[in-house]
């Protein structure tokens, strides 16, 4: 058994891969009329970055918050699927889980 590769194990961890990385080109498309990064960059840099920003509205005011937070994602041309994007792709430590 020793080398043998687990096929559905193998395959689950490919596909999860695919549609993330499918969702990142979709997120840097969006934003590739404002930005200058490739989407690599926009893994790295912006989707960390923008995390907070679209969060601390909706943390610090709620319902409130969503004026500020759709300003900002149409400041980027970002849509809703996007937001999810941004959230699931956080970059976290290992074991981490996100902060929503």
């Amino acid at each position: 058994n020793i080398g043998k590769v687990n096929f559905p194990a193998w395959l689950g961890r490919n596909s999860s891969a695919n549609k993330r990385m499918r969702l990142l080109h979709e997120c840097a498309a969006h934003m590739h009329a404002h930005i200058s990064g490739s989407g690599e960059e926009v893994r790295q840099a912006y989707i960390p970055a923008l995390r907070g920003p679209l969060l601390a509205p909706l943390r610090t005011h709620g319902v409130a918050g969503i004026d500020e937070t759709l300003g900002l994602m149409d400041a980027y041309s970002l849509s809703k699927d996007d937001f999810d994007t941004i959230m699931e792709m956080q970059l976290l430590p290992a074991g981490g889980a996100p902060d929503i």
